[in-house]
């Protein structure tokens, strides 16, 4: 019955909860926080007990609840994060053994990644075979209106904690373009799903 509830009240609420998606201001309604949203749908799909690599791992959420779950994660940062497991010069040249990981995920920062062809052929090269690469992504439409929203109500975590975006960085990418860099790195099985009421996409694909 919670849950009912729960998802009830995520959709009554779901205009607050994207001017706060990391609910800022409105947890006391006891809504699911928007941004939460891109990591309960991995979450879904990953089995226990596997190796996680989590590329632009933020607060290093994900990984920390995988290995709390039994399985074994590492979550990485090129930002000086005290929470990543590893802080990285960058993704493009990662300093772990081929065919290492079952899962890679990259969580809503493939788009302030400058080097997202290397690190896709990177993401390809640690992949077991059979491995699963997880990318969520807002489109370039949503991710600009988007961020300039948050901003404006002093929730975007980009903007307000830098003040900008660095070269090379966008406010989100095309589908087809995240479609193609995969295609020409050789995963195979390329998905796109639809989440957060269709703001929010998540790009699945495994490597052969």
């Amino acid at each position: 019955m919670h849950k009912i509830n729960k998802k009830i009240l995520d959709t009554i609420f779901f205009p607050l909860r994207c001017l706060f998606p990391n609910n800022e201001n409105i947890s006391w309604l006891g809504v699911t926080p928007l941004a939460d949203d891109r990591f309960n749908i991995i979450e879904k799909k990953l089995k226990p007990n596997k190796n996680l690599l989590d590329i632009g791992c933020g607060d290093n959420r994900l990984a920390k609840k995988y290995r709390k779950n039994g399985g074994n994660a590492t979550g990485i940062d090129i930002a000086p994060n005290q929470e990543a497991d590893i802080e990285v010069q960058g993704s493009d040249n990662l300093d772990f053994k081929d065919e290492e990981f079952n899962y890679i995920t990259i969580i809503a920062s493939l788009n302030h990644i400058p080097t997202r062809e290397k690190t896709i052929k990177e993401a390809y090269r640690c992949l077991k075979p059979g491995g699963t690469i997880f990318i969520t992504n807002l489109s370039p439409i949503v991710g600009a209106v988007g961020h300039k929203i948050w901003h404006l109500f002093k929730s975007d975590l980009d903007m307000d904690h830098r003040g900008h975006m660095e070269e090379g960085e966008e406010f989100g990418l095309k589908n087809t373009y995240i479609k193609k860099l995969l295609e020409e790195k050789g995963f195979k099985n390329i998905k796109v799903i639809r989440f957060s009421f269709g703001l929010n996409n998540l790009i699945v694909a495994t490597k052969s």
